[in-house]
């Protein structure tokens, strides 16, 4: 038994060391929401851009731009590494279970040593979802350090 007092302190502490990161598949839903321009959509489509987005403590922020989905996803995999070990790690997705499946087997041998249990595989909320569009695939996880 811990008091109330005692909960919210440690849940704070948890929310402080939860990040969320995920990589925009395609432009197309944030040239539809106003965040990006028809010229940005269209250099940023021709040029295969995959933002890599970062939600912390509520705020979402741009982490990276990088060229190709491959690229995109290595970039993020060494993000992601660089916070180990974990308390939770979670690969989601936006309506793109066989692109989270694939960053689970790319990411499964990397994260063993890092993480008490393997990646759960799991859909994301609707409020972040429509941040990241459908096919976005990324991380969440909670990390040991503080």
């Amino acid at each position: 038994g811990q008091t109330v007092a005692q909960i919210c302190a440690m849940l704070n502490q948890r929310v402080k060391r939860t990040r969320v990161f995920g990589m925009i598949d395609s432009l197309e839903s944030l040239h539809r929401s106003g965040r990006v321009s028809w010229a940005q959509f269209g250099i940023g489509t021709l040029l295969q851009i995959k933002p890599i987005m970062l939600i912390t403590d509520g705020v979402i922020s741009a982490a990276a731009k990088v060229r190709t989905r491959k690229r995109a996803i290595n970039q993020m995999l060494e993000m992601v590494s660089e916070l180990a070990p974990f308390e939770r790690l979670a690969i989601i997705h936006v309506n793109a279970r066989e692109a989270a499946e694939e960053l689970y087997q790319r990411s499964s041998q990397l994260f063993a040593a890092h993480s008490a249990a393997a990646p759960l595989i799991q859909g994301i909320t609707p409020a972040v979802g429509t941040h990241l569009g459908v096919g976005a695939v990324g991380f969440a996880l909670i990390t040991r350090r503080p």
